[in-house]
């Protein structure tokens, strides 16, 4: 098990992101990659992306094994700080509220822009 649940989920987090994993934001940025790959006619280039992706997905979810599922090797020092928790607590809601309501944060941050330029 994890010392640190609440880091081992934030990180869990992350990594399903970087695996490109719905209802990430990672997922809805491989798409637009490949879509747009695709549309240029590069399917080939797609095909070798996506078994990279692949292989890429093996790792960072072996890394989510290891953190829950192995015995701790050594007493791990605690995370106290309030700013941090709240922080990684913050980019972990947006990871899953990007991915989960894509179309939504873009038409904010699009309002966002036109409005401050």
């Amino acid at each position: 098990g994890t010392a640190q649940p609440f880091l081992g989920i934030c990180m869990s987090i992350f990594m399903l992101g970087l695996a490109g994993i719905p209802p990430s934001v990672g997922f809805f940025g491989k798409l637009a990659m490949f879509g747009a790959a695709v549309d240029a006619g590069r399917v080939p280039l797609v095909v070798i992306a996506v078994l990279a992706s692949a292989v890429g997905a093996y790792y960072y979810l072996r890394i989510i094994v290891v953190m829950f599922m192995q015995p701790l090797q050594q007493k791990a020092k605690t995370v106290e700080s309030t700013w941090l928790k709240a922080g990684l607590w913050t980019c972990s809601f947006l990871t899953l509220y990007i991915g989960t309501l894509p179309e939504t944060y873009f038409s904010m941050v699009k309002s966002l822009l036109k409005s401050w330029l």
